[in-house]
């Protein structure tokens, strides 16, 4: 929030399925539920042979993430399709960022931390957590936006939100959506069995 450092640079800057009754299903069950850009999707290990998480509907037209292969390793397979559909996403918003705002970034990492939903280096070095796929796109958007003001800002100025407010209309939507929704999103899988950090190249996606 304004004039408070930035909730956002704490669990925004330097801190998304649908929330739902109880915890989220252990990616690892052969059914569970997890969201995916905002969506409810419904995963399935099917068994079958493949190295692609597809994506389809069922009968009542719930979207469907077929996971293919032994099913002991659905949870691994679930993360990695996240991981790299949360790299393409960011990637994307941050190259329009960047070139509305005429900077560059040295580089862009994926990590899974519970304190911070991305940060923003002086050398340019971009940080986001790969969870922010299971949110809205608004607000993933809202976090490129947030961490490319930044490459002009770095602070929490007048100026900085002048800025932002001016790169996207969704900023108090968005961190409203964090400070509310944001800690459903850690409910997905066992932490520990998360690797801590992440870097994609955009031939993996």
């Amino acid at each position: 929030p304004r004039g408070q450092g930035c909730r956002g640079c704490e669990q925004v800057c330097g801190g998304g399925g649908r929330k739902r009754r109880g915890p989220y299903a252990s990616p690892s069950a052969s059914r569970s539920r997890h969201r995916s850009r905002g969506r409810s999707r419904r995963a399935e290990a099917t068994g079958r042979r493949g190295a692609h998480v597809l994506i389809g509907q069922d009968e009542t037209g719930m979207a469907i993430l077929d996971v293919p292969g032994d099913p002991a390793f659905c949870a691994r397979r679930l993360r990695d399709f996240f991981q790299k559909q949360a790299r393409h996403d960011l990637q994307k918003a941050v190259d329009h960022y960047a070139q509305i705002l005429d900077v560059k970034i040295s580089g862009l990492t994926l990590r899974d931390s519970k304190s911070r939903w991305g940060s923003c280096s002086a050398a340019g070095r971009l940080n986001f957590s790969w969870r922010l796929i299971m949110a809205p796109p608004f607000v993933l958007d809202y976090l490129a936006a947030h961490e490319m003001a930044h490459r002009k800002e770095m602070n929490h100025s007048t100026r900085f939100w002048a800025l932002l407010d001016r790169l996207t209309p969704h900023v108090a939507a968005a961190e409203h959506w964090l400070k509310t929704e944001g800690p459903s999103l850690h409910r997905y899988g066992d932490q520990q069995s998360l690797s801590n950090t992440l870097d994609l190249s955009p031939e993996e996606i």
